[in-house]
């Protein structure tokens, strides 16, 4: 079996992550699974997961950090220099654990709950474009572990990554949840899922299907196989046509 798995805010719910959810049940084979806040689309082809009631770590690292800016992304720590262009924004999505802890601790949520062969993450601001057959997501494994999208001389792009379920990736999304859970983030020089998504895949015996490895542009998903299927509305560009 092949289960698709997303998350987002009531926010994104509204800005994004519906058009999202609307293109995967018209394009997608797959089991489909939404972890959700408050807003979710009801519909028969989505199991809608309350995030609240089932990823509790999340609800944690939250109440941890409730007051702390500097984990929000909002104000500089002495042990991690911003960026000038940062500095003058007053933000750094660098440093801001607290939106990103999300993806990860709700992947490792999924890849333990889901009775699936494979599993994909993919984010709520990725349109599906046409139609997508389950042979596709199991061909870009293939007998891999883990298909991702990397980038040259920087962090991946996690919008797209596919898992085969077995005792090495149950231990990879085990590991990288801990970056939050157990806030070891605070020992790395960034503290973003992308950037502990590698600081974790470079410690570990994965056989890997890198797609876009020897690039550096910002948005991966056209230069390769996946900018076939789907769209990543990066930035600005998730506003437009939003269901709001």
């Amino acid at each position: 079996m092949i289960a698709v798995v997303t998350t987002f805010s009531d926010f994104g719910f509204d800005i994004y992550a519906k058009n999202m959810l609307l293109s995967a049940i018209d394009h997608l084979e797959c089991d489909i699974y939404a972890y959700y806040e408050n807003k979710y689309l009801d519909d028969d082809r989505i199991n809608n997961i309350k995030i609240s009631d089932n990823v509790r770590e999340i609800g944690e690292f939250k109440k941890r950090h409730w007051n702390n800016m500097v984990v929000k992304g909002t104000q500089q720590s002495h042990k991690t220099p911003w960026k000038k262009k940062d500095l003058q924004n007053g933000y750094s999505f660098r440093y801001d654990a607290w939106k990103f802890c999300n993806k990860p601790l709700v992947m490792n949520d999924a890849i333990n709950r889901i009775n699936a062969d494979i599993i994909y993450w993919i984010d709520a601001d990725v349109v599906v474009k046409r139609c997508v057959p389950n042979l596709f997501f199991t061909n870009l494994l293939d007998d891999c572990d883990i298909t991702f999208l990397g980038r040259n001389n920087y962090h991946s792009e996690c919008g797209f990554v596919g898992y085969s379920v077995n005792d090495k990736t149950i231990r990879f999304c085990d590991e990288l949840g801990k970056m939050y859970s157990e806030d070891k983030f605070l020992d790395e020089r960034e503290w973003h899922d992308s950037y502990l998504f590698d600081v974790v895949r470079h410690k570990m015996n994965l056989k890997e299907n890198n797609l876009t490895g020897t690039l550096k542009k910002s948005n991966v998903f056209d230069e390769c196989v996946v900018g076939d299927y789907f769209s990543h509305l990066k930035g600005n560009m998730k506003y437009e046509n939003s269901s709001i």
